[in-house]
């Protein structure tokens, strides 16, 4: 729950970044081009805010797809099949 409130701040903060360098461009350009701009920030904001919320949760990226707590979880879950069942080995 925790890293997804963490995420929805970055999102929105970003979201409300994207709007505003977008609505400057739109000005200085054509709207057309400023909705290109809005979206490709929007859409960049999403992977960046991602990124930062597991930076925030973990403090580094180096376990990003928590491929090691899976790996750990799944040997405790052979161990203590094979504690029960005797077959199973």
């Amino acid at each position: 729950m925790k890293a997804l409130i963490i995420f929805a701040g970055f999102v929105i903060a970003s979201t409300a970044g994207s709007v505003l360098v977008g609505s400057y461009i739109e000005r200085l350009t054509s709207p057309q081009i400023g909705l290109i701009v809005i979206l490709g920030l929007f859409f960049t904001s999403l992977v960046v805010s991602w990124i930062a919320t597991i930076l925030v949760m973990d403090g580094s990226l180096k376990d990003a797809f928590a491929e090691k707590e899976q790996l750990e979880a799944e040997r405790i879950g052979r161990e203590s099949i094979a504690r029960t069942d005797p077959e199973a080995r």
